[in-house]
């Protein structure tokens, strides 16, 4: 998941850790985090926010073109 820290707003918890990250893919930099019991903030901090972001996301009521081209490509039942 290489652009998940951005998606969900992390980059200044990142950069405010004070390590120098290898890449910016999130397990890279959520495992390097956890494995230090000196970051346990920060590891808590990246915890609640990707739990509040996801947690903020909705399923449509309709179906959406996504929904539609699946659909679209499932066998028919004769």
């Amino acid at each position: 998941m290489n652009d998940l820290i951005s998606v969900v707003g992390l980059e200044d918890m990142r950069d405010s850790a004070g390590v120098r990250w290898r890449d910016s893919n999130f397990e890279v930099v959520y495992e390097e985090v956890s494995l230090q019991p000196s970051m346990k903030a920060i590891t808590t901090g990246i915890e609640e926010n990707v739990h509040a972001f996801f947690s903020g996301l909705e399923l449509p009521d309709t179906p959406t073109v996504h929904d539609y081209l699946v659909l679209s490509l499932r066998k028919k039942c004769d």
